[in-house]
């Protein structure tokens, strides 16, 4: 921000300027702190080794999902960016919205919702916490229940503490997301999903590759961890979900620091419970392999199983 004030106030200067004097020593200092921000880029390997070496004696800053197998694989830190791939209706939302609630308990969460009302999002969250359907939500089929009630009412009390905002984020660009999460505080973000972002470019490939940087850059320039939720190609909806199938631009795959895809395993016939396959299909920092997850469609939450 200072530096941002600093740039608005020398151009005022400029716009103020009686002559190309003035501009040119204006534009030097305008250059000398371009110069200052790239050093402060840099660092030399003394510099490395000691940050190393003092981090060694304190606690890893972790970003837990709320699963604990799936941490122990993926290791999410600040600045890291996250890409989770499923084809339509394999349960994305459902799966980040629970560890969006999780991260919520510590961080400063924000939920960018492109696609779900967050209105609807709310009803999921509350199923989710008190284990009431989400069918008599949606209907609003309670009156007579006294004990779902008392449910409902005390998974709104746990949720109130928490810091998760939710976003309706229809018709934002990369830099409107990025923008609105500073404004926000954020330490975690949520996109869902990155297909639904605007984007200049001749063509959706274009679009989709800069969005993927943006997202990227501004993780890594901000230290806040990005979840980007991305749709897989349907072409192979019959097989095993691959990382060549995030939709639209391969530089997904390549800007990612960690992509997990989502499945369903065995039948889909609409069952109280579904056995879900999720594969960390690439990570940076952690071990890559399939976890296995059970998925309670009527409360909208998901449970880790034994890993195969």
């Amino acid at each position: 921000r200072a530096q941002l004030l600093r740039a608005q106030t020398l151009g005022l200067r400029i716009v103020e300027s009686a002559g190309m004097d003035d501009v040119r020593a204006v534009l030097a200092e305008l250059q000398a702190a371009a110069q200052d921000r790239d050093a402060r880029d840099e660092c030399g390997m003394s510099e490395l080794l000691r940050g190393m070496v003092a981090g060694l004696h304190e606690k890893p800053d972790v970003i837990t999902t709320g699963f604990a197998e799936l941490d122990r694989r993926l290791m999410v830190s600040p600045g890291d960016f996250i890409v989770i791939g499923g084809r339509p209706s394999s349960g994305k939302t459902a799966f980040t919205l629970q560890m969006a609630a999780h991260m919520a308990k510590t961080r400063r969460v924000v939920y960018f919702s492109l696609e779900t009302s967050p209105d609807k999002l709310a009803q999921r969250l509350a199923s989710n916490v008190s284990g009431v359907e989400l069918e008599r939500i949606k209907r609003r089929d309670l009156d007579t229940d006294d004990a779902a009630w008392r449910r409902i009412a005390q998974a709104c009390e746990q949720l109130r503490d928490r810091s998760l905002t939710v976003v309706r984020a229809a018709g934002y660009d990369a830099a409107r997301v990025a923008g609105k999460a500073q404004k926000l505080g954020a330490e975690v973000v949520f996109v869902d999903y990155l297909g639904l972002l605007r984007g200049p470019g001749r063509d959706r490939y274009e679009q989709v590759t800069g969005i993927s940087v943006a997202l990227h850059t501004f993780a890594q320039r901000t230290g806040t961890a990005v979840f980007a939720l991305s749709q897989l190609n349907r072409g192979s909806a019959t097989g095993k979900p691959e990382l060549h199938e995030l939709r639209e631009s391969g530089q997904i795959e390549q800007d990612a620091d960690a992509v997990l895809l989502l499945d369903y395993v065995g039948a889909r016939e609409n069952p109280p419970t579904t056995q879900h396959a999720v594969s960390v299909a690439k990570s940076k920092e952690g071990r890559v392999g399939r976890l296995d997850f059970r998925f309670y469609g009527e409360t909208q939450r998901f449970y880790s199983e034994a890993k195969r």
